[in-house]
Parts: C-alpha cells; sequence; structure tokens
C-alpha cells in the first residue's frame, strides 16, 4: 500500500525500499517565555531571545524593568537565582 500511494501520489519513479529518508533541520525558537519570580511566587514572565538565555544578568536586568518586580523589591535586599533557560527566581534576605 505504501509503495501504491508512494508512486500514484507522490508521483515516485523510484521505488520507496530505494529511497533515503528525508533531511530534517532544526528549529529553534527566536523568543523564550521566562517567568520571574519573588520568593518563589510567579509574579511576570518576560520574553528573551535565545541568544541572551545564559547570562544571568542579562535576565536579571529585563526582570527588574518590569514594574511588577519593582515594588515587591523595592528598598530590600535580595539576590537573584537563575536556571537557565527556566525560571528566575529574586529571593529577599
Amino acid at each position: 500500500m505504501t509503495e501504491e500511494i508512494w508512486r500514484e501520489v507522490f508521483g515516485e519513479k523510484q521505488s520507496i525500499h530505494l529511497s533515503s529518508w528525508p533531511k530534517t533541520e532544526i528549529i529553534e525558537e527566536e523568543e523564550v517565555v521566562i517567568p520571574i519570580q519573588v520568593n518563589g511566587k510567579l509574579r511576570v514572565t518576560i520574553k528573551v531571545k535565545t541568544s541572551n538565555l545564559k547570562s544571568q544578568n542579562e535576565i536579571e536586568k529585563l526582570a527588574l524593568k518590569e514594574e511588577k518586580i519593582k515594588k515587591y523589591l523595592e528598598g530590600k535586599k535580595y539576590r537573584f537565582i537563575y536556571v537557565k533557560g527556566k525560571v528566575g527566581n529574586f529571593v529577599i534576605n
């Protein structure tokens, strides 16, 4: 049945058994959504280009621009924990 479809529908002359496997390409998303938490609670999500996913400093800077994050960190000491490509978390001391 496969041979019949191969020849009749796709118009191929050579047998499907003699054909090579199709070539694939790796497709990567250009932007990824990273959830940002404060003390383990989700506060906002940010879109980040895949080229910037490795840089913890870049993710922290983008997160600090968000108003929802600023109000929780205002005047407080914190540290930023980032799991590459997954999540960012501000932990208030």
